[in-house]
């Protein structure tokens, strides 16, 4: 499983999350006249961790969060719904990705489109995880 399946699955799955935003999380592209508020997940990078034997199998990913919403406040109440499910998540998914860490390193205001009438948010997390 790639880890922003497993990501979007464990968010789906939280009601701190779907009571904001529904099912409306995608992978860097939300569909055309999306309905706000909403979540776009994008791999910004993944280094492959290597031992001196070659590949250990892990995977230090950064992912992105961005938060499109309507509303300031509203985004920013999405931003720590997003945090309390997966600042600090560890698991085991169902297709036996494991999960090490997921920590909050970055969160950016990326201000308001008056074209959209709609502001951005992101926020930027830290996973370990086994390919």
């Amino acid at each position: 499983m790639i880890i922003e399946q497993a990501l979007l699955d464990e968010l789906v799955d939280a009601s701190t999350v779907s009571t904001l935003v529904g099912d409306r999380i995608y992978y860097d592209l939300a569909p055309q006249n999306i309905t706000y508020p909403y979540i776009t997940i994008h791999n910004i990078s993944g280094v492959r961790d290597h031992t001196h034997q070659g590949p250990s199998g892990l995977v230090r990913a950064v992912i992105q969060f961005s938060i499109w919403s309507s509303k300031y406040v509203q985004g920013k109440t999405i931003a720590a719904a997003i945090a309390g499910v997966i600042d600090g998540w560890q698991a085991t998914t169902m297709q036996s990705t494991y999960v090490g860490e997921c920590s909050s390193i970055d969160e950016s205001d990326n201000g308001y489109n008056h074209d959209t009438k709609s502001h951005h948010l992101s926020v930027d997390y830290r996973v370990w995880y086994n390919e």
